[in-house]
């Protein structure tokens, strides 16, 4: 396993959140630059206004979201949005865009319900996942993998 990745939630600085793993890589079928997933201070911001139950509840959990969601999904054919859901006393969905060029950034973290996840699973935009206990990152290596620099 890999170095332990701290997130400091009042921080100004664009931060690393973790990595998408090679099972989810080949699950969505992505085709995409980086491993890297980060966040920005002003996604950080935005979930504090617009989402604060979520933000004071689950904002730590994030990490953990992103290393071992219970669902994932591909929202749009381009793929240019995916989701990771985790399952807690709540459901929390972590919103990624992915864009050509640039690092897999976080755009948003809320609560969604059960309801919402089984419509989505139904209309196949979302899947349940099954992740091996092994953190692989850099296990396999991908073509034109761009390391973030911070």
């Amino acid at each position: 396993m890999g170095k332990k990745i701290n997130l400091d939630k009042m921080s100004r600085q664009t931060q690393l959140v973790g990595y998408i793993r090679n099972e989810i890589i080949e699950q969505l079928e992505l085709s995409i630059n980086t491993k890297e997933i980060i966040i920005y201070p002003g996604v950080i911001k935005h979930i504090r206004e617009r989402h604060p139950y979520t933000f004071r509840k689950y904002f730590h959990k994030l990490v953990e979201i992103i290393r071992s969601p219970d669902y994932i999904g591909a929202v749009y054919k381009d793929y240019h949005r995916i989701e990771f859901i985790k399952n807690y006393k709540d459901n929390i969905l972590v919103a990624l865009k992915v864009e050509e060029n640039s690092p897999i950034f976080i755009s948003s973290m809320y609560i969604i319900t059960e309801n919402a996840i089984e419509k989505r699973i139904e209309t196949g935009k979302l899947h349940p996942i099954h992740l091996s206990s092994e953190i692989d990152v850099g296990k396999k290596q991908y073509k034109n993998i761009k390391r973030y620099k911070q």
